[in-house]
């Protein structure tokens, strides 16, 4: 190969290398600060409205690993947000969480968990899920550092 053919495939090289170390910074910038516009709009999901059930049992959250271990929360009537954000039920300085990163909900007497679209995922016992997947006590669902039980 030529000296020349040589000089321009390294220089495209550089190139590339650049392109991708600055993707990654502007990545990493989008993620770790908060959203100037405010709070991301409400999705809605697929999950079916929630009975009147569902509302009379109350179920509990235990923080069981990460530097928020020990706290509990209640699942009732109401959603548990999980993330960064300050208006989060259950607030998570953790920079592999979301600002939104998951929810909680009870449906029917089953409390369910739903990934928010969150950067990292939400994980039930080391597999990363995609759905509203429903919990059992004794599973364990990570966030970040975090690790949350449904508690008996």
């Amino acid at each position: 190969m030529s000296a020349l053919l040589i000089t321009l495939l390294r220089y495209g090289f550089l190139v590339l290398l650049w392109a991708l170390i600055l993707l990654l910074v502007r990545t990493v910038i989008r993620d770790v600060t908060p959203n100037p516009a405010g709070p991301a709009p409400e999705r809605k999901s697929e999950k079916p409205p929630r009975s009147a059930d569902s509302l009379r049992r109350t179920s509990r959250l235990l923080v069981t690993a990460g530097p928020l271990a020990g706290t509990t929360l209640d699942i009732g009537a109401n959603t548990v947000l999980v993330g960064r954000s300050p208006d989060s039920s259950l607030v998570l300085n953790d920079s592999y969480a979301s600002a939104r990163h998951a929810q909680f909900y009870n449906y029917r007497g089953q409390v369910y968990v739903e990934d928010l679209d969150s950067t990292n995922g939400t994980w039930i016992n080391s597999q990363k899920i995609h759905h509203p997947v429903p919990l059992k006590p004794g599973m364990r669902v990570t966030i970040g550092k975090t690790v949350l039980e449904l508690a008996q």
